[in-house]
């Protein structure tokens, strides 16, 4: 996803004014499981919200403000989120992430001349499409692992040269 925020800083698809994504697993609820665990951060938002919200904080910045609505477990745990994240100049994503429900993983981005589709599941996408009017450009991602390897390779990198944070994921954004 690198070589997309690239193309994105350079105006591939004009200003960026928008995401829209989703994440979702269903799973049969166990509160023995860890997924469904509170001491051990159970939940859509932990478990899979984490990664929608860092790959529009990644593309939009941190917003100003967040509207959410969702459900819960019997035991308190969150079941899905739908969030609606705001900026101060109008723009916006739109997220869902849930654990009772299926959904492709995918993120769209919009801008004012084209937009993006980071196809499923876009933790780990084996492509991004840009789309321009008529004209579509397939980026193909060659798999690599299933979707964390990518950050071990970056924490090696940075590591090697001594660096305290990623610039790619810095610890500020992990707040």
């Amino acid at each position: 996803l690198v070589e997309m925020k690239r193309r994105l800083d350079e105006g591939a698809i004009g200003q960026i004014r928008a995401v829209q994504g989703d994440l979702g697993a269903l799973r049969a609820y166990d509160p023995a499981d860890r997924l469904f665990a509170p001491e051990l951060g159970g939940g859509a938002m932990l478990d899979l919200g984490v990664y929608a919200l860092s790959f529009v904080q990644h593309v939009l910045g941190t917003p100003s403000w967040v509207s959410a609505n969702g459900s819960r477990y019997p035991n308190g745990v969150d079941a899905e989120a739908a969030m609606l994240l705001g900026y101060e100049d109008g723009r916006s994503a739109t997220v869902h992430v849930a654990l009772k429900t299926p959904g492709p993983g995918r993120m769209i981005i919009f801008g004012t001349e084209g937009f993006v589709e980071v196809c499923p599941r876009f933790h780990h996408p084996d492509a991004v499409v840009l789309h321009r009017g008529q004209d579509e450009e397939r980026i193909a991602l060659p798999p690599l692992g299933r979707g964390y390897a990518h950050e071990l390779i970056e924490v090696g990198r940075c590591l090697d040269e001594r660096l305290l944070e990623s610039p790619t994921m810095p610890l500020a954004d992990t707040l």
